[in-house]
């Protein structure tokens, strides 16, 4: 994976610096800042994707059970998890193992209301 290498590259303890000369630590460190970035951003993502997953079911309830999701949109859902879920794994060995957090209440309610929102 191209992130990994560029960040596994830097971690060898050459100074960054900022585009005014000044420097503001060391490779090693900007490398970790890095993969805590990237860890942080697909743990949104997929807590995202469980949201809009946790309210198409409860929509889909509703219906008693009919999806309403459009076939192109459910495959869209599918591929999205499909390909968190591979990322997931090619990023294990530089970011440790990345945990499949669920949504909070918040971030369900918001789409939650979104969705209720479009449907009037």
């Amino acid at each position: 994976m191209l992130l990994g290498r560029f960040a596994l590259s830097l971690v060898d303890g050459r100074e960054v610096e900022q585009s005014d000369g000044q420097a503001t630590g060391t490779a090693a460190a900007t490398a970790r800042a890095l993969i805590e970035t990237v860890r942080d951003a697909w743990r949104q993502h997929w807590r995202a994707l469980r949201a809009a997953e946790v309210v198409v079911a409860e929509v889909a309830a509703e219906l008693d059970g009919e999806d309403p999701l459009h076939l192109e949109v459910r495959e869209l859902l599918i591929k999205s998890r499909e390909l968190l879920l591979e990322l997931q794994e090619k990023l294990a060995p530089y970011t440790g193992p990345l945990q499949q957090e669920e949504p909070d209440a918040e971030l369900v309610g918001r789409l939650r209301a979104l969705v209720q929102q479009e449907a009037r």
